[in-house]
């Protein structure tokens, strides 16, 4: 019984000197670890040291997130959203509504030139007097999409083009088919056109009352 005894003590032991040397050696595994890993970032401060870096956080920075403003005043009323009655525009230019524009003078449109003619229209279903601006470049002719638009069997679908300049409106014919006539002289290329001249596009002869310059906006 004695000796039976002596067995179980003796395992129990040998459990515990084995326990004993895992832990010792996990530990020292651990331990090595630990020294590697502060090498490793030692090795690392030093690189970036050598190249101008550092790992210490600067202090001249000085703005902290709590010290941000909001660009527009908060109305709580509202939930938080920036009020209503308050310019925002003032908000990032404080030089004032009637000061210059913060970034200079503000582009202007480019002058187009533009003319109003009055005009007599005569035609085989009658008579009409009307107004209309001639901007750019514009058609004249029976078709719908024409700027000018005359609906007449003898006008081509593209009669003519009536010209804006710096110096009055011109007329270039563009039809092969119809004649375009000013002033009873059928014309082949650009022809100015002035107060109290004839067009005569097809059967429709159109009477130019009056040629003044007008806004092309």
């Amino acid at each position: 019984m004695l000796q039976g005894f002596d067995t179980i003590t003796l395992i129990l032991v040998i459990a515990v000197v084995v326990a004993v040397g895992l832990s010792a050696a996990a530990l020292v595994v651990q331990i090595r670890r630990s020294r590697a890993g502060k090498q490793k970032v030692d090795k690392k401060s030093k690189a970036n040291e050598a190249q101008g870096f550092s790992a210490a956080p600067r202090q001249d920075v000085n703005v902290r997130l709590q010290e941000i403003q909001p660009l527009w005043p908060l109305n709580a009323a509202s939930g938080g959203r920036p009020d209503g009655d308050y310019d925002r525009t003032e908000a990032l230019f404080t030089s004032g509504r009637e000061s210059a524009s913060p970034f200079g003078s503000a582009p202007t449109r480019p002058e187009i030139d533009s003319w109003m003619l009055q005009i007599v229209e005569k035609g085989p279903t009658g008579e009409r007097s009307y107004s209309f601006k001639v901007s750019g470049e514009v058609s004249v002719g029976r078709s719908p999409t024409s700027g000018l638009h005359i609906d007449e069997k003898t006008v081509s679908g593209l009669q003519c083009v009536l010209i804006a300049g710096k110096d009055g409106v011109f007329v270039n014919n563009r039809s092969n088919s119809n004649i375009t006539r000013l002033n009873g002289v059928r014309i082949e290329d650009t022809r100015p056109l002035k107060p109290g001249d004839t067009l005569d596009v097809g059967s429709v002869q159109l009477s130019l009352m009056d040629i003044r310059r007008g806004s092309a906006y």
